[in-house]
């Protein structure tokens, strides 16, 4: 979107680092123009109606009917095959398995 400045790991920040960062946001004018219109943007939306919808449609369709438990009990199945296994052993579904978990893919969040 436009609106911020990418920084390394949170830990890995800098004092220099973030005053550099402020004073650019502060600075960059087509930043703050962004930044504006994405507010107006989100001013129109009605977040806390959208944020229960998102969560009532989550526990009536996915943890009422025991979707998300399937969906878990196999993805902590796929995580002790993976963790039993000697590190080259399987290491293309291994890497495939931590890309998924970092990535949080398992439960792709449909909103609606």
């Amino acid at each position: 979107h436009g609106v911020g400045v990418r920084m390394p790991q949170f830990l890995k920040v800098t004092y220099k680092d973030l005053a550099a960062a402020m004073k650019r946001c502060i600075q960059d004018g087509e930043m703050n123009m962004r930044a504006m219109t994405m507010s107006v943007q989100l001013h129109k939306e009605d977040g806390l109606s959208k944020a229960v919808s998102v969560i009532d449609s989550f526990l009536t369709h996915e943890v009422a009917t025991g979707r998300w438990s399937r969906k878990f009990e196999k993805l902590e199945a796929s995580f002790r095959r993976c963790s039993s296994k000697s590190p080259l052993h399987d290491a293309a579904g291994c890497f495939a398995f931590a890309a998924k978990i970092l990535c949080c893919s398992f439960y792709p969040l449909r909103l609606p």
